[in-house]
C-alpha cells in the first residue's frame, strides 16, 4: 500500500519533499480493522481509500466483514469474557473498541457457522463410534453406551418450597459417548424459557419472532 502512495505522490507532485501521514479525519472503523487515507503533508495531494485488513469474502451482498472481526468472535467464543468486558479492556489500553452492534452482529455470524461445525463433528464421531462397534463383532453396532449431564443456570437450592421442579430457565445437557478412554461428546442439547423479546415464550408461540432465543414454554419443566 505505501508503495502505491508513495509512487502516485511522487508522479503528481514530483517536486514535493514533504512527508506521508494518515489522513485520521477521513478513517473509518471496521471493528478491530480500518481505512484510511494518506495525505501529504506540504502539498494537497491525498490517496484514495486503503482497506487495512483481508475482507471475508462471501456470497451474501454488501460490505464483507474483516477477517480479524471474525477471527476475534472466535477467541470470545473460547473464553469466559464477553463483548463487554473485550470492550473495557480496549478503552483501558487506550485502543479505539469496536462498537456493540458490530461485535453483536459479528458473534451471530461466527455462532452460526461454531454450532454448524459442531454438530457436523459430532455426527462424524458417532459414525467412527459405529465403525468402532463393527469391528468389535457388536450386533447392533449402532448401540452406543453413553453418559450425560446436565448444567443449570440456577442452583437448586433456589427452588426450595418454590417448584418440585428444576428452578432453572435454561440448561446445557451433554452426552458423552462410553465405548472409548476418550469419553468424547456425540450430543449436546440447549434448553432456554427466556425470549429476547417478550420475556418468555408464549404457549402457542404466537408472540415470538423467530430470531427469538427461547426454544421451550416457560410453564413446561426445564427438563422436557
Amino acid at each position: 500500500m505505501w508503495y502505491n502512495v508513495y509512487k502516485e505522490h511522487s508522479q503528481t507532485s514530483p517536486n514535493c519533499d514533504g512527508m506521508l501521514v494518515w489522513h485520521l479525519a477521513s478513517e473509518e472503523r471496521r471493528g478491530l480493522g480500518c481505512r484510511e487515507v494518506a495525505k501529504c503533508t506540504k502539498c494537497k495531494y491525498m490517496s484514495s481509500m486503503h482497506t487495512l485488513y483481508t475482507e471475508v469474502q462471501t456470497p451474501s451482498q454488501g460490505r464483507k466483514c474483516a477477517d480479524l472481526n471474525l477471527g476475534l468472535q472466535v477467541g470470545l467464543c473460547l473464553s469466559p469474557i464477553g463483548p463487554t468486558s473485550l470492550r473495557r479492556i480496549c478503552l483501558s489500553t487506550n485502543m479505539p473498541a469496536p462498537s456493540s452492534k458490530g461485535l453483536q452482529l459479528a458473534a451471530n455470524k461466527v455462532g452460526k457457522a461454531i454450532v454448524e461445525e459442531n454438530k457436523k463433528d459430532m455426527r462424524r464421531r458417532s459414525q467412527r463410534l459405529k465403525q468402532i462397534n463393527i469391528l468389535r463383532g457388536i450386533q447392533t453396532p449402532e448401540n452406543i453406551h453413553v453418559q450425560s449431564d446436565a448444567v443449570y443456570n440456577n442452583p437448586l437450592y433456589s427452588g426450595v418450597g418454590k417448584t418440585p421442579f428444576q428452578p432453572a430457565t435454561q440448561v446445557v445437557y451433554t452426552v458423552a459417548e462410553n465405548e472409548t478412554k476418550k469419553h468424547e461428546i456425540i450430543s449436546l442439547v440447549t434448553k432456554n424459557k427466556l425470549c429476547s423479546k417478550n420475556k418468555h415464550l408464549d404457549k402457542d408461540h404466537d408472540t415470538c419472532s423467530p430470531s427469538c432465543s427461547a426454544n421451550i414454554p416457560f410453564e413446561h419443566s426445564i427438563e422436557d
